[in-house]
């Protein structure tokens, strides 16, 4: 027995500095309160977030803004918390009799021992069984997770049905796709402190009048509609989907498209957890699984994740990726991008916006695996600022934001082309005469040495009175990106030995790049002409 709602199992660290293991009821309790959640592992982090939000927004969630607010100012007690969840306690246990967490409640154990497969498969960057057999696990090696204790086996198991990548025919992914981008607001108290782990959360939580809903679900709803492991798996086998209609839109929080059992075990004398290094009396180191779970429809929208306009389409969720945590999608992931394809700002980033004054200070934590298909490049995780907008300058805030993050598109793709221009063979520019890779990280270069200064801007940006200081904005944003392209080129092209022919290219290709660079950018945002020559 290992219940998720009873047990102390969450690692925290306290407003004090000290660290602790807590149970769900406890995340506001303690004389220091708990301040952040201390798991091992960064999608681990992420995911409990996801399932501590979804947890209040199931068992307590407020009925209206005033009420959301008083909460987040003082939080319910330990006492009130847990009587809360108590009806709830007999859909979290871990083990033992089913329904279990996250687990299907059929599935039967397979009669061969080779067809359970090893716990480690249960961790999204583990290399899969194609890239095992091919010896093709150069960064993740295969073997270094053998055994999870019990906290750990959950924290893997709900990060899974949270995120799960593609997997191949009949595997089914999260009910946002593969390794969607997961969105949480967090905020700086007035006193300049961190926020406190509630605050954390309850900033997240939706308001039931937000979703057009009067109460909670009721408990004969709780098996099979919002806990989908409390009943048979809607399965998929031909290709069915399921819709939001279908069930109770909190499943959108408990979303589970794998069909998956653990398997616990008595742990071996001096067995400690490969993630965590914790002892435990019981161990996981096999589970078995099947194709087939429960596939999501495209319709579905998870409230803590963002998603871009598809026109006639349902709305396509973000996914996880480097280039998401950067600033060309700071404005649809904080404010929203009214333009066709727009991105549109997730649920919970939203209602905080509508809920509070600008007189806090807010952040979104944005995190996700970037994947391709099943095999997971990297975990990308980002803090994305807020600013107060004025409702009657946020079309034009948005306006000048889109175009400054046009420019730097532009800027980009000038400092590629011309340093293909300068570093190509005069033989043609079809045989390059260095790694095509130093392109691309010219352009990654551009991006994050750019990055403090945008954010300044739009901070400017955000305070501007008028058309004169939101042109000024976009003036030191067009001489800061023309000045960082041409340090990035000159450190690329002249670097090393220069041969006295290439010199003529380098030069022309670097005042070709400053006066196309001066011209577009100036085009783009708006601003006007005067000689490109440098």
């Amino acid at each position: 027995m290992f219940n998720l709602l009873e047990e102390r199992w969450l690692p925290v660290i306290r407003a004090d500095g000290t660290q602790g293991v807590i149970a769900p009821w406890e995340i506001a309790a303690g004389g220091s309160l708990p301040v952040a959640l201390h798991v091992p592992r960064p999608d681990f982090r992420a995911a409990m977030m996801e399932f501590l939000v979804g947890l209040l927004q199931t068992v307590r969630p407020p009925a209206r803004r005033k009420d959301w607010l008083a909460q987040l100012r003082q939080p319910p007690s330990p006492d009130e918390l847990r009587q809360a969840m108590r009806p709830h306690v007999p859909f979290f246990e871990l083990f033992g009799q089913r329904p279990l967490f996250l687990q299907d409640l059929t599935l039967e154990a397979p009669a061969k021992a080779k067809d359970f497969s090893d716990i480690s498969a249960l961790l999204i960057d583990s290399p899969g069984e194609n890239t095992l057999k091919n010896n093709g696990d150069f960064f993740v090696k295969r073997g270094r997770v053998n055994a999870l204790c019990p906290a750990c086996a959950a924290m893997a198991l709900f990060t899974m049905q949270a995120f799960a990548p593609a997997g191949g025919a009949g595997i089914r992914t999260s009910l946002r796709g593969g390794g969607p981008l997961s969105t949480m607001v967090d905020m700086v108290r007035d006193d300049g402190s961190a926020s406190t782990l509630w605050e954390k959360l309850w900033l997240n939580v939706l308001c039931l009048q937000t979703r057009a809903a009067s109460v909670q679900p009721a408990p004969t709803e709780l098996a099979g509609v919002v806990y989908p492991w409390a009943a048979p798996t809607r399965t998929s086998e031909g290709g069915e989907q399921t819709h939001p209609e279908d069930v109770h839109w909190l499943q959108a929080y408990w979303g589970m498209p794998r069909r998956v059992v653990l398997v616990p075990e008595d742990a071996e004398s001096g067995e400690v957890c490969d993630v965590c290094g914790a002892q435990s009396a019981r161990m996981v180191r096999r589970m078995y699984a099947r194709k087939g779970g429960t596939n999501y429809g495209p319709t579905w929208q998870h409230p803590l994740t963002p998603y871009r306009d598809q026109n006639d389409k349902p709305p396509l969720s973000i996914k996880g990726s480097a280039n998401v945590t950067g600033y060309g999608h700071w404005l649809g992931v904080v404010y929203d991008q009214l333009t066709a394809k727009g991105i549109r700002r997730s649920a919970n980033v939203a209602h905080v916006h509508e809920s509070l004054n600008d007189a806090l200070h807010l952040g979104v934590n944005v995190a996700g695996y970037d994947m391709d298909n099943m095999k997971a490049r990297q975990w990308c995780e980002s803090t994305f600022p807020v600013y107060p907008v004025a409702e009657d300058r946020l079309a034009d805030f948005r306006g000048c934001i889109e175009m400054m993050v046009a420019a730097a598109d532009k800027a980009r793709m000038n400092l590629a082309g011309m340093l293909k221009e300068a570093l190509v063979n005069e033989a043609g520019h079809k045989q390059a005469s260095v790694d095509k890779t130093v392109f691309a990280n010219a352009q990654a270069e551009l991006w994050s040495r750019t990055e403090a200064r945008f954010y300044e801007l739009a901070k400017d940006a955000a305070r501007s009175e008028g058309q004169k200081d939101e042109d000024r904005v976009k003036d030191a944003w067009r001489d800061h990106l023309c000045r960082t392209a041409q340090d990035i080129f000159h450190g690329l092209a002249e670097s090393g030995r220069v041969l006295p022919e290439r010199i003529r290219r380098v030069c022309d290709a670097s005042r070709k790049l400053w006066a196309f660079n001066d011209k577009a950018l100036r085009k783009i945002l708006e601003l006007p002409e005067r000689g490109g020559a440098r």
